[in-house]
C-alpha cells in the first residue's frame, strides 16, 4: 500500500473524548484504580458527585475519589456492593468535577469525562490478592459448665427452636442462658466478606455442637454468622475436656482466613468463676477504658468456705489496685495520661477465691496502648499572598499529642512539602524545626500552590495542607484558623461528666451485671491533669454533626476589608453558605457553619474573599482569598439489610422485677476505618438520653427496668 505519511500537527493531539479505559481492584482490596485515557485535573471528593446513582450505590455512600495524572483512585467505604468481574462503572451525566487538564469548554473550562468503562468492560479483580485476606480472631469463654444447681433455663427443644436462621446471636457479650463465641473481623471489612463458616475441630462427633454450628452457617446474612451461642441445656450432651472450634472467613477474592479457639467443658468448681471480657484489645490513653470480670455459672460455694475475695493486679505504672474487690474497673484518662506509653502492652489480671479454700480462678487481659491521632495546627497565610513583599512563614509548633500531658515537642518531627497545582512542579522552602519559610517570588504568579505538612511522633502521623496564590499586585490577605475552645473539666467541676467521646465513665451506671458493685475510681489517682485550659486544641477531624467555627485574622493593612465566606464546590457540590446554614451570615471575620452546610464526611474546603477599594478609586476593587481544608469525621453506617436489622432486640424475661432484654447493633462500620464504640441506654421525653454503658462491645443486656414502657437505644 501507500507508505506512511508524516504530517505537521498544528496543535496538541488529544483523545476525542475523555473516558475511563479500565478499572482494577488494588491488591489490598480496599480501593479501585481507574485508568483514564488522558490526564485529569486534581480532584478529591465523594465519588457520589462523579458517578451515577447506580454506580454510587455499588461503591458505597462514603467512597472517596482522588485523581493523580491519568489515574483515578476510588477508596471504598460505606455499604460497598461492587464485585470484581460483575459490575462496571458509569459516570453521571451531571459530572463537573472529573475533567481533563487540556482543552477548553465554555461552561466547565475543560471537557469532562463521560459514559462508562470503555467497551462495556467490568472492574477486574486484584493482581496479587494475597494482601486482601480478612484477619479474623475467634474469641469466647475459656471454660463452660452448668450452674451449681444444675438448672438449664428451659428445655432443649425450646432452646434449639430459637436457633433458626431468623434469630440473631451476633457478638453478645454475655448470654444469660449460655455461652457466646464470636468471630471478630475489622469493621471496615464486612463488605468484602463472602462467607463465614464454623467447624468443630476436636473432638470428633460432638453432635449437639455441630448441629448448632450448622444452623449458624446457613444464616442468610454474613453478620448473623459472626457469633454463636451455646445454650446451657446443650452442655449435658457435650463431653468433658477441651473442645476446639474454628472459623473460616472467605472474601470476594476467594481468599480464606482461619482462626481457632479452645475452651474446656468441666464440672463446677469450688472457686468463684470469673473471666475477663477480652473484647477490648487496645485502648486510647486519652479516652480511658473499662475492664469487666464476668461471673460464670460454675461458681459453687460448698461446705464451710468463707467470703468471696477478688484481687486485681496490673503493670500500668503508678496504678495500685490493692484493696479494690469489685468485679469491674474504670480506668480514666487521669490515671493513664503520663503513665502509659503508646505501642506498649499492659496486663491486667484477676484472682478470685473463697477464704479457707486452696482453690482459686485467675485470668489475665492484655491490652496495647494506641496513640490518639495527632492534632496538627498549621498557622500561616493561605489564599492570595503578595509575591514581591518578602518571605512568608508557616508555624506548626502548636501541634499537640492528646496522649501527652507534658506536651513534649522534642519527640515530634515535621515534614514539609510544596508543589504547583497546575504542573505539579515542586517549590522549595527553608525548614527550622516546626517552622517553614518560603519565598513567594520564586513561585509562578497567579497559580495555586499547595503547602503540605505531616507531623509525626513514633508510629503516628497526621497531615494537613493549605493553598496559596502568589499575586504580583498586592491584594488583601489573612489566615484562617479553627476555633474549638476546648474546656478541660475536672472531678471538682459541678455536675462533672465526661462525654462518651472522651471516656467510658458513664459505664458506672451499668446495670447488666447484678453481681457487680459500683466501679470505683482508683484511690489517689483520679486527679486532674495540668493542661493549659486556654489552649484551643481541635481534634484531627471535625464532627460534621457539630457547628464548625472559623476565625479570619486579617493582615493589619487590610483590617477594614469586606469579607465573604464560601465553600469550595469541589468538596461540597451544590452547597452555598447563607443565613440558613450559618449562625450569623457570611460577612464577618468569624463564621460558624451549621451542620446542614457541611458534607457528611471526607473533607471540606472553606474560602474567604477579602476586598478593599483600589487606591485610585476608578479601578476595580482589590480582592484576595484565604482558604482552609478541614478533614471531617464521617459517621458510622449500617450495612444490614433490611435496615430493621441494624438493632436487634431479644427478650429473655419480660416481666418485672427480673426483666432482661438483649440489644445488639449489627453490621455497623466506620468509613474512616476507625474502631467503633457503642453507647447503650434509656431515653424518655422528660429526662432525655440516659447512657448506661459505653465501650467497644456491640451488645448489651438491660436489666432491673421499672414497670411500664421503656425506650432503649444504641448509638454507634
Amino acid at each position: 500500500g501507500n507508505p506512511l505519511q508524516v504530517a505537521d500537527c498544528p496543535a496538541i493531539c488529544l483523545h476525542q473524548s475523555p473516558q475511563m479505559v479500565s478499572a482494577k481492584f488494588s491488591d489490598d482490596g480496599h480501593s479501585i484504580q481507574v485508568l483514564l485515557n488522558q490526564e485529569a485535573a486534581p480532584v478529591e471528593a465523594l465519588c457520589a458527585y462523579i458517578f451515577d446513582e447506580s454506580t454510587s450505590a455499588l461503591l458505597g455512600a462514603f467512597s472517596r475519589c482522588t485523581t493523580r495524572g491519568n489515574i483515578l483512585t476510588i477508596t471504598l467505604a460505606g455499604d460497598v456492593r461492587i464485585r470484581p468481574g460483575q459490575h462496571g462503572l458509569n459516570i453521571s451525566k451531571r459530572n463537573g468535577l472529573l475533567a481533563s487538564v487540556m482543552g477548553v469548554n465554555t461552561q466547565t473550562g475543560a471537557p469532562v469525562f463521560t459514559e462508562g468503562l470503555a467497551n462495556g468492560t467490568v472492574v477486574e479483580s486484584c493482581g496479587n490478592c494475597s494482601q486482601s485476606a480478612v484477619p479474623v480472631k475467634l474469641t469466647g469463654p475459656s471454660q463452660v459448665s452448668l450452674p451449681c444447681d444444675g438448672s438449664t433455663y428451659g428445655n432443649t427443644a425450646d432452646s434449639f427452636s430459637a436457633l433458626n436462621p431468623a434469630f440473631h446471636w451476633v457478638l453478645p457479650p454475655l448470654n444469660p442462658t449460655g455461652f457466646s463465641f464470636a468471630a471478630l473481623v475489622p469493621s471496615d471489612s464486612m463488605w468484602v466478606i463472602k462467607d463465614i463458616h464454623w467447624e468443630v475441630m476436636e473432638p470428633e462427633n460432638v453432635t449437639v455442637l455441630q448441629k448448632l454450628l450448622d444452623v449458624v452457617n446457613k444464616k442468610s446474612y454474613i453478620w448473623d454468622r459472626q457469633g454463636i451461642s451455646l445454650p446451657l441445656d446443650a452442655l449435658p450432651s457435650i463431653p468433658e475436656g477441651p473442645i476446639t472450634l474454628s472459623v473460616n472467613v472467605t472474601n470476594i477474592f476467594n481468599l480464606t482466613s482461619t482462626s481457632s479457639f479452645t475452651f474446656n467443658k468441666h464440672n463446677s468448681s469450688q472457686a468463684p468463676a470469673f473471666e475477663l471480657d477480652k473484647t477490648l484489645t487496645q485502648f486510647y490513653p486519652s479516652l480511658g477504658f473499662r475492664v469487666v470480670a464476668r461471673r460464670l455459672p460454675s461458681t459453687c460455694k460448698m461446705g464451710d468456705l468463707g467470703s468471696e475475695v477478688i484481687e486485681w493486679r496490673c503493670d500500668i505504672p503508678g496504678v495500685d489496685l490493692n484493696g479494690i474487690g469489685v468485679n469491674r474497673l474504670v480506668f480514666t484518662p487521669y490515671e493513664l495520661l503520663g503513665n502509659v506509653e503508646v505501642d506498649q502492652v499492659y496486663n491486667i489480671s484477676i484472682k478470685a477465691y473463697y477464704t479457707g479454700s486452696d482453690t482459686a480462678t485467675t485470668d489475665t487481659l492484655t491490652l496495647r496502648a494506641v496513640g490518639s491521632p495527632l492534632a496538627v495546627q498549621l498557622v500561616g497565610p493561605s489564599g492570595s499572598v503578595p509575591m514581591l513583599q518578602g518571605n512568608i512563614t508557616y508555624d506548626a509548633s502548636g501541634s499537640r499529642d492528646p496522649d501527652d500531658p507534658a506536651d513534649n515537642k522534642a519527640q515530634m518531627t515535621y515534614l514539609w512539602s510544596c508543589y504547583n497545582n497546575v504542573d505539579m512542579s515542586p517549590c522549595i522552602g527553608t525548614q527550622d524545626d516546626a517552622r517553614w519559610t518560603l519565598d513567594p517570588s520564586k513561585l509562578s504568579a497567579n497559580q495555586s500552590h499547595t503547602i503540605a505538612l505531616t507531623v509525626a511522633k513514633g508510629s503516628r502521623n497526621s497531615t494537613t495542607s493549605t493553598t496559596i496564590i502568589p499575586m504580583v499586585t498586592p491584594v488583601p490577605s489573612g489566615h484562617i484558623t479553627r476555633f474549638c475552645g476546648l474546656q478541660l473539666a475536672t472531678p471538682d467541676t459541678p455536675n462533672f461528666k465526661l462525654s462518651p467521646s472522651d471516656t467510658s465513665a458513664s459505664a458506672d451506671l451499668d446495670l447488666s451485671f447484678p453481681d457487680f458493685d459500683p466501679a470505683p475510681s482508683i484511690p489517689g489517682l483520679f486527679q486532674p491533669v495540668d493542661l493549659d485550659p486556654t489552649a484551643k486544641l481541635c481534634p484531627a477531624k471535625h464532627n460534621p454533626t457539630d457547628p464548625l467555627t472559623l476565625v479570619l485574622t486579617l493582615d493589619p493593612e487590610y483590617a477594614n476589608a469586606f469579607v465573604t465566606w464560601w465553600i469550595d464546590p469541589a468538596s461540597a457540590p451544590g452547597v452555598k453558605l447563607s443565613q440558613r446554614n450559618t449562625a450569623a451570615g457570611v460577612h464577618g471575620n468569624t463564621i460558624t457553619i451549621l451542620p446542614p452546610g457541611l458534607p457528611a464526611g471526607g473533607a471540606v474546603t472553606v474560602h474567604v474573599n477579602m476586598s478593599v477599594a483600589s487606591k485610585d478609586g476608578d479601578a476595580e476593587a482589590l480582592v484576595g482569598t484565604s482558604s482552609i481544608n478541614i478533614p471531617l469525621n464521617s459517621p458510622p453506617y449500617c450495612s444490614s439489610s433490611p435496615l430493621s436489622d441494624c438493632a436487634v432486640l431479644n427478650t429473655t424475661v419480660g416481666t418485672f422485677p427480673a426483666a432482661r432484654f438483649n440489644l445488639w447493633a449489627n453490621g455497623w462500620a466506620d468509613p474512616d476505618q476507625d474502631s467503633l464504640t457503642y453507647e447503650f441506654g434509656l431515653t424518655s421525653d422528660k429526662w432525655g438520653p440516659q447512657p448506661l454503658a459505653f465501650g467497644p462491645s456491640n451488645a448489651y443486656t438491660f436489666s432491673y427496668l421499672l414497670p411500664g414502657n421503656s425506650s432503649l437505644y444504641v448509638c454507634a
